[in-house]
């Protein structure tokens, strides 16, 4: 994690590790970047 939400940032000595995505929730795949079909500009600016 650079930055946490409230702008404070972890020690360089103790990182932290930031996971968004909720325990019930897993990805099936990985698509690479050739499978992927939309456009990668909407997904860069998000």
């Amino acid at each position: 994690m650079l930055v946490r939400p409230d702008g404070s940032a972890p020690a360089e000595d103790t990182p932290e590790l930031w996971d968004p995505m909720p325990d019930d929730d897993r990805a099936v795949r990985v698509l690479l970047p050739e499978e992927y079909k939309g456009k990668t500009s909407d997904l860069l600016a998000a």
